[in-house]
Parts: structure tokens; sequence; C-alpha cells
């Protein structure tokens, strides 16, 4: 009996190596891809370059995780902002019927 317990303590320590080997694998790779997409997108020189729409953006994007997308004022905003997108267009479209 005293065996079959060491054997099922060998089995669990090996598994717990495996998944530790497995984890720190995960993690590397992890790693890898963050640093990947933070070579890519090249933060560091776009936040130098632009640090006022780099903070817009930033801004925007903490809006919306925080959940700002379905508000009365989101709402009104894209309201107004579509009128004055739709207002030059249709001046446009007049003064060229005009012609």
């Amino acid at each position: 009996m005293e065996e079959r317990g060491d054997t099922h303590m060998e089995q669990l320590l090996e598994r717990a190596r495996h998944l530790e080997n497995e984890a720190g694998a995960l993690l590397e790779e992890a790693r890898q891809a963050a640093r990947a997409a933070r070579d890519s997108l090249d933060l560091d020189g776009k936040l130098e370059r632009h640090p006022y729409a780099m903070l817009a953006g930033a801004l925007g994007i903490g809006y919306l995780l925080g959940g700002g997308l379905f508000t009365r004022m989101t709402s009104r905003v894209l309201r107004i902002g579509a009128r004055l997108l739709v207002l030059p267009v249709l001046g446009a479209y007049a003064s060229a019927e005009a012609r």
C-alpha cells in the first residue's frame, strides 16, 4: 500500500513539473507576442510625434471601455456629428445642382 502511495505521489509531481514547464513556455510566448505588438504599433514613436492625438485616442478608448457607448450623451454627440458631416455634403450637392 505504501508503494502505491509513492507511485501516485511521483506521478503527481511529474504532472506538476510538466504543467510548470508548459506555463513557462506559454508565458514566454505571451511576452514575445506583446513585444512584437509593441514594436509593430510603435506607440512610443507615435506618442512623441503626436502627443495630443494619442491623448485623445486614450480618452476615447477609456470612454468606450467605461461604458460610455450607450449613453444619452453619446447619442447626442453622434447626432450632432452626423448633422455636421451631412451639411457640407448637402451644400456641395445643392451648389452643383444650381449650376
